[in-house]
């Protein structure tokens, strides 16, 4: 239940934690293009947050039951109207966020015709950046550099810092970018970022994400690997409900915090789709239009397993001679040209054969396992963030059985959060995926002996 009655900016005591959706919402003020502001704590409906690994920024969604016809009053244009939100879960800190409107999509009128309901469309200040400026330039130098230049120059407002949480290669490459916008700009230098810690490692990404320390948010570039090198961080627990650990005894806070109140299991692997897309193997034809020279290069999703680091230990299916799918490597052919010395002193300026074929192959494998919790309300977790997950097995078992279900449970990386706060309470639902397995699949069918 929300209580409005705490100071801003000021934590509040794990002691006055009082149940599982617990929260203090210390601010919501709108703030109109001609300054004015307005508390909108007593008139919201829900605030939903969102964060997603594989978006640029975080966004959310504003829903307000308006018997002042404010929309009009203020009003509420989408013309630069800042919303700013305050608020924490008791023990974690104070988290801040200030969004730009941009669109209300749908009103609802009262049947009595003295209310209605709307939602908010709300960005971070960055998109609006991000859209208002192109990058018309030349780049020289290792790629965070230039994307550290690129994030400085068309995006910051110095509100926001950048954190580099994986080093690029120092070789010099040069780039030409003919008026793109400043995130597509950083994609597509992100695509042909090398890692400096393990140059098999070309998974980077650019994303945004709460930082419960600081309380406010930031923007990160890092290599999922080096994200999955994470510890983890929090561990959640699927049983049923259990306040009290024994009749008339003490409430469980900590369990009652870490229990997963629902759960769904989105996707397990989808092989054709994966074949298709290179996650098993591929092919690249390169041609150097100076040297005029061909190479052919593969990738073999078996033998590139063990290049890198994973959420889990083991490979994600069987990983015996009977594993086939990795030979199919016509299932995703690439053509690409190439231009040695396209820049004086700098032999090769693409590297496609290093990252073309395992970018892909990298991207689809961490997303081959998903899953969906929803927990009580945690403003400490962000993506990014790696989590455990105590999962009993779905079956009758007896005393002997072990209760942990080997496949399900283990660790996984947090890809997206959206975090729901109503006054009646507070969730977050995280969505999470992870590339390998706690234990090895079995390489024997049953009633056969299994591999020493």
């Amino acid at each position: 239940m929300t209580d409005t009655k705490y100071p801003d900016s000021v934590p509040s005591s794990p002691n006055d934690y009082k149940g599982g959706n617990d929260f203090r919402l210390k601010k919501l003020v709108l703030t109109t293009h001609t300054g004015e502001q307005f508390d909108l704590k007593n008139v919201f409906g829900s605030v939903n947050i969102y964060q997603d690994l594989f978006a640029n920024t975080i966004s959310a969604d504003l829903t307000l039951i308006d018997a002042s016809n404010l929309k009009s009053n203020l009003p509420i244009l989408g013309h630069y109207e800042t919303v700013d939100i305050e608020y924490e879960t008791p023990g974690f800190g104070v988290l801040t966020y200030r969004f730009f409107t941009y669109a209300i999509p749908q009103r609802s009128v009262s049947s009595l015709g003295r209310s209605q309901t709307y939602t908010i469309k709300l960005v971070s200040p960055e998109s609006y950046y991000n859209l208002r400026k192109q990058v018309g330039k030349s780049f020289s130098g290792p790629t965070d550099a230039m994307i550290g230049t690129v994030f400085s120059n068309y995006l910051s407002d110095g509100s926001k810092q950048l954190i580099i949480n994986s080093p690029t290669i120092s070789n010099e490459r040069r780039f030409v970018i003919p008026y793109w916008h400043p995130f597509y700009t950083i994609n597509w230098l992100c695509a042909r970022s090398l890692s400096s810690e393990n140059i098999n490692a070309c998974n980077y990404l650019f994303f945004e994400r709460s930082n419960a320390e600081s309380g406010r948010t930031e923007f990160v570039l890092s290599t999922i690997e080096k994200l999955i090198k994470q510890p983890t961080k929090k561990s959640y627990t699927y049983r049923q409900p259990r306040l009290r650990k024994e009749f008339r005894g003490s409430r469980d806070i900590n369990y009652e915090f870490s229990n997963i109140t629902a759960i769904e299991f989105l996707e397990e692997g989808d092989r054709l789709s994966e074949i298709m897309s290179g996650r098993f193997s591929g092919t690249i034809l390169t041609h150097d239009i100076i040297t005029q020279k061909h190479q052919e290069t593969t990738l073999k999703y078996q033998e590139e397993f063990k290049k890198t680091s994973h959420v889990e230990k083991f490979y994600p299916i069987s990983d015996s001679q009977r594993e086939w799918f990795s030979g199919f490597f016509d299932a995703n052919y690439m053509y690409l040209p190439k231009h040695s010395f396209l820049h004086d002193g700098i032999t090769d300026n693409d590297y496609h054969e290093l990252w073309s074929l395992k970018r892909k192959s990298l991207l689809k494998s961490i997303l081959s396992k998903k899953v969906a919790i929803e927990v009580p309300g945690d403003s400490s977790v962000t993506v990014g963030d790696i989590v455990y997950l105590d999962i009993p097995r779905i079956q009758a078992i007896n005393k002997d059985t072990e209760d942990l279900d080997p496949t399900d449970s283990g660790r996984y990386l947090v890809i997206e959060v959206m975090h729901r706060i109503n006054p009646l309470g507070y969730t977050t639902t995280m969505k999470l995926v992870r590339d390998s397995l706690p234990e090895p699949v079995a390489t024997a069918s049953i009633g056969e002996e299994t591999n020493a």
